[in-house]
């Protein structure tokens, strides 16, 4: 386009992305292709890229669009400024990002300045200067003499990004977990850990560490505590702590070398907890002793945590796992603590998941899939594949009748004790019914003892894990005593067992099509065999440890696809329910369980959340890379190098330039950092 207006003209070349004119504007060099631009949206750390999209320089004759290459091996050579009889460009052909000059005359490439070790970001020519920005400071280059001068600037501002301050966390939930009665929820948000009454009292920072990542709370059966992951030392740690967050925070070391921990799952009898890492290890730690014990190893990674989603028997004596096998399906396991031995309980010619035990230690819960395949063999190629799971129940010993037999109406002789337990009967006719602390009833009710039965309501399902009976597991011929339950095939993806014999089963879309769709809520009777649909488009969902209540994510309406760009979906409203008022209608002018977390504001410091978004950041390329090795690249080094520019960051702009720059020396395309 002329400098004096009108229409754009098309230059007779094929391709080009970036270019500059000759002098006499009868040239132009130009790169015809890239293999990546930086912008500050979308900024992708890559160094010392040698692969087929290597961006070279051409010097294009608009006459006859004859070519003449810059010459090159396979360098990433980008921003050509015609000066005169020579072109300069910005390569990494002798490592990092340095000016160079070709000379259209002799046709030789030669180091226009010195390199100093850092990468030139961007450049611009003018007449007779370029200016160059180089990790965050303005240079000054004069092509006449090849010197170069820093551009002092000093800007005065008052930098608000860096302000302390307080945020709303309520929209920014990462995990959650609901007490053992159900009276509070607690949250990590902001990396803070924060507990949200159902009605009454205020919202409860229990942390207070802007600086510090706690992460996966979880709370004891008993009431009395909350277990969490934090960084505090400089690592993650198990941390434990009273529910109310007063006294002496426990922290527990997890052994060496350190990793990333998930899911930190409670015994019922509040004295240990299962937890896994990113090294695909499953762990159970004792609370009192402190020493973590190695439970099993998984084959392959499986997302975050490595899919074990352990599960403790009621007597807290056994651990149920999921585990992949060498064809990468996976099998279910149980892990006697006190014999230290893991047994595999279901075959493994299908995919099982989610195993759950029924409060009453008599049966064992799971899904298990047979038509995963494609998506177990290729993650791009199993896009949009259907995928089913059916609910089984094993019965855990041998002298137990099948919760699943066919109906039928005896009558009960006193006398016979060789008849197999069947605790889905009802209670003899005539023989009072007695409470669970043995209280016996007579028929009209007696009000005084219901009263004290629902004072102490609550109190018992705390206690249920430590008052549970012992569980016994027959593992000899444990595969034949496997029972398909009645529930159609769906995309089950979570089990989740309440009161004895009841389960919720979470369904999720057939096809996954990368959106996050929510889920349906199903409740399923052992005993009566009969399926309920409670609640829909449901994100996270969780039962207390005494059956009674309900913590759920009601997510909002989902956009039609294509519908709201990339954006990540909103988040939804949390509520705490009973299970009996699951799927209705609140009762008018009474509290819909809904929690109000308006009131969930934490304290922000800027610098110090930054200083822990770096240290993540190396934790994860530590531990997540592929290659242990990083490509060559020095990790320590790397971090002497960029740590002391952090502390100068006034904008979380700054600090993911930071980041691409320091991860761009692994070398490798997808290591990313989107900012949203």
């Amino acid at each position: 386009m002329s400098v004096s207006g009108g229409l754009p003209e098309l230059l007779p070349l094929p391709m080009a992305f970036e270019g500059s004119y000759s002098p006499d504007s009868s040239q132009l060099a130009y790169v015809p292709f890239t293999n990546f631009r930086e912008s500050w949206q979308f900024q992708r750390g890559l160094k010392h890229y040698r692969g087929g999209t290597a961006s070279p320089i051409w010097i294009a004759k608009l006459s006859d669009s004859s070519i003449t290459k810059v010459p090159r091996k396979d360098s990433n050579d980008s921003t050509p400024m015609w000066i005169g009889d020579k072109i300069y460009f910005l390569s990494d052909r002798d490592g990092p990002v340095n000016l160079y000059a070709y000379d259209v005359k002799t046709k030789q490439v030669n180091e226009a300045l010195p390199s100093n070790g850092e990468d030139i970001k961007s450049a611009s020519g003018g007449p007779d200067a370029i200016v160059y920005e180089q990790f965050g400071s303005i240079h000054l280059f004069d092509p006449a003499t090849g010197k170069q001068n820093v551009v002092s600037i000093r800007v005065s501002g008052d930098f608000p990004a860096v302000r302390p301050h307080f945020v709303n966390a309520g929209d920014r939930i990462e995990n959650a977990n609901i007490s053992p009665t159900g009276a509070r929820g607690v949250f990590e948000a902001h990396g803070e850990i924060l507990t949200v009454p159902v009605e009454h009292g205020d919202v409860r920072n229990l942390t207070n560490t802007p600086g510090v990542a706690e992460r996966d709370p979880a709370w004891s059966p008993n009431g009395n505590w909350i277990a969490y992951f934090s960084d505090e030392s400089g690592e993650y740690a198990l941390h434990v702590r009273q529910q109310d967050g007063l006294g002496e925070v426990k922290k527990i070391k997890l052994g060496d070398p350190p990793s990333f921990y998930y899911s930190p799952t409670w015994s019922p009898d509040s004295k240990k907890i299962a937890y896994s890492d990113k090294r695909l290890n499953l762990w159970y730690v004792d609370i009192d002793s402190g020493k973590p014990i190695l439970v099993d190893t998984n084959l392959y990674a499986r997302g975050p945590g490595s899919g074990f989603n352990p599960v403790w028997s009621p007597d807290s004596r056994w651990l149920a796992y999921t585990r992949q096998l060498d064809s990468s399906l996976r099998a279910v396991f149980v892990y006697g603590v006190e014999d230290k031995t893991a047994h595999q309980v279901t075959d493994g010619l299908s995919d099982a998941a989610s195993a759950a035990f029924d409060k009453n230690g008599k049966y064992l819960y799971f899904f298990a899939s047979t038509d995963i395949g494609p998506l177990i063999a290729s993650s791009m190629g199993g896009f949009k594949v259907p995928v089913t799971r059916s609910a089984y129940v094993i019965v855990l010993r041998k002298d137990l009748k099948s919760p699943l037999a066919p109906e039928s109406d005896e009558e009960r002789v006193a006398s016979d004790k060789s008849a197999a337990e069947d605790d889905c009967k009802p209670e003899v006719e005539g023989k009072p019914a007695e409470s669970p602390t043995g209280t016996k009833l007579d028929k009209g009710g007696d009000k005084a003892a219901e009263e004290k039965k629902g004072q102490k309501k609550d109190e018992q399902g705390a206690k249920e894990g430590k008052e549970a009976r012992e569980v016994k597991i027959d593992f000899e011929n444990i595969s034949q005593r496997i029972l398909a339950l009645s529930l159609p095939p769906r995309n089950y993806d979570n089990l989740v067992a309440g009161k004895k014999h009841v389960l919720y089963l979470l369904e999720g879309p057939i096809i996954f099509d990368g959106g996050a769709g929510g889920r349906i809520v199903h409740k399923f009777d052992v005993c009566t065999r009969k399926t309920d649909k409670l609640l829909e488009n449901i994100g996270d969902f969780f039962i207390s440890s005494n059956g009674e209540k309900a913590l759920y994510e009601q997510l909002p309406p989902r956009n039609p696809p294509g519908a709201g760009g990339g954006a990540p979906p909103p988040h939804g409203t949390w509520v705490i329910k009973p299970v009996e008022a699951l799927g209705k209608p609140p009762e008018p002018g009474k509290p819909d369980g809904t929690l109000h977390l308006e009131g969930m504001k934490v304290y922000s410091d800027p610098r110090a959340e930054w200083q822990q978004m770096f240290r993540d950041m190396v934790r994860i390329e530590r531990d997540f890379f592929y290659d242990p090795n990083l490509h060559g690249a020095n990790l320590k080094a790397l971090v002497a190098t960029y740590q002391p520019y952090v502390d100068n960051v006034m904008c979380r702009a700054d600090l993911n330039y930071i980041f691409a720059d320091m991860l761009g020396e692994i070398t490798a395309q997808h290591v990313i950092r989107v900012w949203r």
